[in-house]
């Protein structure tokens, strides 16, 4: 559940500072969006995402951990492109 939320929290994120409208985009076009727009790679969040929604794989501590820390450095990318 907390990778879910995390994926629609970024995604969510994504669309508000980009002007997209990112409900529909899929896990690769959200991390094209983050790279394009803000120059900062979200893939451990979508990967882990892909491999817990549609692998149904249990997520690694290390994983989830990483994709939280992503999401913080997402968010200090984006303030920076202001």
């Amino acid at each position: 559940k907390k990778v879910v939320r995390l994926y629609k929290r970024t995604s969510k994120l994504l669309g508000k500072k980009s002007g997209e409208n990112t409900e529909a985009f899929s896990t690769v076009e959200l991390c094209l969006l983050a790279k394009e727009k803000f120059g900062y790679d979200i893939s451990p969040i979508t990967k882990l995402t892909e491999k817990v929604c549609y692998g149904r794989m249990t997520a690694e501590r290390n994983e989830t951990e990483k994709s939280f820390e992503c999401y913080k450095e997402l968010i200090k990318a984006i303030k920076k492109k202001k």
